[in-house]
């Protein structure tokens, strides 16, 4: 594909004159491939002319230019181009793109339908194929288009929305809210922003020499600091502005977007990483079972080991710091302040560099072994890929080289934390005395560490998240807020998501409290009256069917006792809103999802499942919809 932006000013068509550079171009490509024995297909070629203006002139302009290739004649595309799967319109706006992903995500949709219905897969199962079949295809370049476009948020969470009652089984009058939780789907604004915020932690953990990394600003990546007047180009601190508007480039978006949301200074710039080398550790590195460590551990000589540990604190100072044992039996730390900016993985690392480093300055021939008990940093240890962590993994293994050179064998080895041992007890303190004082960074690395991007970005997409749930959920009356508390974190009840689809709906509307119950399908006009069937009292609601009707009695008793083999309160009659401890704690949700399958409680009538299966054909394509689509050249 050959594109060309259009050039401003002049009294000759621009279109003529981008048609005239890219058949230029195009010909020093065909004779490079001649002489270097590379063929190309002429006929395939196509052409894009980029522009932000408009007007019937300019499409004139469009049409008259040809672009000779290889003896064929090319026109410039009058509709948008599709380009390593993305669709670039002649504005780039990509809004051609996205409602391409939208159609094609109503496809996947239906080829996975049978498989998401009532009598079909756990919850588990579909929520993993809605998010892998369905929801990839409609996110696909998303990082590239998304802007906050209030209009596009609309067509994606409907997507979303879709996924959960697919996932869940709810009814289509369950609220945004408490659908998207229950489903453990991110909401649409959230998942935007967060694909953006980790699209950009991965440029910056990619190496130095890598193009893709160069989409990011200079004066982002590697700070200003130390920059001198005139270094970096005009515009390239828009990102850094307070007030300021677009347009935006891609790189300036992404990281004004990170920077908004970090909580330390980025003007050091980030953690650099080259192309790793491929080379493993120098030494041994031994992770034993709980059991053989500690036996391992209490077992080290004296003088032949050295202990290491990170700390952060809630302040976000970090610190790291070894301790070592003399022959005589004394005991000895060094503590190595950090700053802000770090994680405690960058600190176990920091520790690792600075007991080898120790133990180059000693006189000996015998091995050296360090003892951490970070998992996290001795799997960084075997290998110098680019990532996180990096720069201190290159220095700790020229410290192992150095040591191998003197004759003597390096081993890392873990250790259980917190597990009683004195040199592990002795490093932590040591660390946590670090991370009390105000710090910097190790010597020639400087920056914030993506260690500390990556948690910065996951805990604000986390955070996101739940101001988003607080935020419908307050919509709702006060006391239907009592009765629905969600389980923790943002995913599917594990219980729930392993049990049998038709059990697993009940249960979710039971917990929404759009359920097939006497309040909600009065609600909703589908029955006259909001009383229970069963004779027993006025309003059936959940609090009713599972606490008080008569015609469950037996199944009742049976319920309470697995609530008692699971360690769950009983709920009493002076404790307000019982159904919303139960339904949100995971505990409880075998016995209540074995009380569904011994009852017939909150199960749709004839006539219910029918209303029921009409309104998610309202929501759902079917094949006829898939193939006619595909006729129409939409698919």
């Amino acid at each position: 594909m050959m594109g060309c932006p259009q050039q401003r000013g002049g009294k000759r068509d621009s279109s003529v004159i981008a048609a005239l550079k890219l058949q230029e171009a195009a010909q020093v490509a065909i004779e490079w491939g001649e002489s270097n024995l590379v063929q190309f297909e002429a006929k395939k070629t196509e052409a894009v002319l980029f522009t932000r203006k408009r007007g019937q002139e300019l499409r004139n302009q469009i049409q008259r230019a040809r672009i000779m290739v290889g003896g064929h004649s090319v026109s410039f595309n009058h509709e948008a181009t599709r380009w390593l799967g993305i669709w670039l319109d002649a504005g780039l706006t990509l809004k051609m793109h996205y409602q391409t992903r939208l159609r094609k995500t109503r496809n996947a949709e239906s080829r996975v339908q049978s498989l998401c219905r009532v009598q079909g897969l756990a919850p588990g199962l579909v929520h993993r194929i809605q998010v892998a079949a369905v929801q990839s295809v409609a996110l696909y370049g998303a990082e590239l288009w998304w802007r906050g476009q209030k209009d596009c948020i609309t067509g994606m969470q409907r997507m979303i929305n879709r996924q959960a009652r697919a996932i869940t089984g709810m009814l289509k009058t369950t609220p945004v809210g408490l659908l998207n939780r229950e489903a453990g789907l991110t909401p649409a604004e959230v998942l935007l922003e967060g694909r953006q915020l980790r699209y950009t932690a991965r440029l910056l953990s990619l190496p130095d020499d890598s193009p893709a990394r160069s989409i990011l600003p200079v004066s982002f990546r590697e700070g200003d600091q130390h920059a001198q007047p005139g270094e970096h180009t005009p515009g390239n601190r828009l990102w850094a502005e307070p007030h300021g508007r677009g347009p935006w480039s891609l790189g300036q978006h992404l990281a004004r977007q990170l920077a908004n949301i970090l909580p330390a200074d980025p003007s050091a710039g980030f953690e650099s990483a080259r192309r790793g080398n491929g080379s493993g550790f120098l030494g041994r590195i031994i992770v034993q079972r709980t059991e053989d460590s500690l036996t391992a551990a209490r077992t080290v000589q004296p003088g032949s080991a050295i202990w290491s540990d990170g700390s952060r604190l809630e302040n976000g100072r970090t610190g790291a710091g070894i301790a070592w044992q003399e022959p005589c039996g004394e005991w000895r730390t060094r503590s190595f302040p950090l700053g802000t900016g770090r994680e405690v993985f960058d600190a176990e690392l920091v520790g690792v560099v600075q007991a080898l480093q120790a133990a180059l300055k000693v006189d000996d021939s015998g091995p050296i072994t360090v003892l951490l008990d970070s998992q996290a940093a001795i799997a960084r240890l075997r290998h110098t890929q680019a990532g996180p962590g990096q720069e201190l993994t290159l220095r700790a293994h020229a410290a192992a080289r150095a040591l191998q050179e003197r004759g003597r064998e390096t081993i890392i080895q873990w250790v259980p934390g917190h597990a009683g041992i004195e040199g592990n007890e002795k490093a932590d303190e040591a660390a946590k005395l670090a991370a009390s004082r105000p710090g910097c960074h190790p010597e020639g690395i400087t920056g914030l560490s993506l260690a500390f991007v990556n948690r910065t970005c996951t805990e604000n997409i986390q955070n996101r998240k739940q101001v988003w749930l607080a935020r419908d959920l307050a919509k709702r009356s006060r006391y239907k807020q009592r009765t629905y508390r969600p389980y923790r974190g943002w995913t599917l009840d594990p219980v729930a998501s392993r049990a049998l689809k038709p059990l697993a709906t009940r249960f979710f509307q039971l917990k929404s409290g759009h359920a097939a119950i006497g309040a909600h399908l009065h609600q909703i006009h589908a029955r006259e009256s909001p009383a229970c069937e069963k004779g027993d009292a006025p309003k059936e609601t959940v609090h009713h069917v599972l606490f008080e009707c008569r015609a469950w009695q037996h199944q009742r008793i049976k319920l309470y006792r697995a609530l008692d083999r699971a360690g769950v309160t009983r709920p009493s009659a002076a404790e307000e809103c019982p159904e919303g401890r139960l339904l949100g704690e995971p505990k409880a949700t075998e016995a209540i999802l074995q009380f569904l399958a011994m009852t017939k409680a909150a199960l749709p009538q004839d006539h219910h499942l029918a209303l029921a299966e009409r309104a998610r054909r309202d929501d759902e394509w079917g094949l006829e919809d898939l193939e006619e689509t595909e006729r129409m050249g939409e698919g």
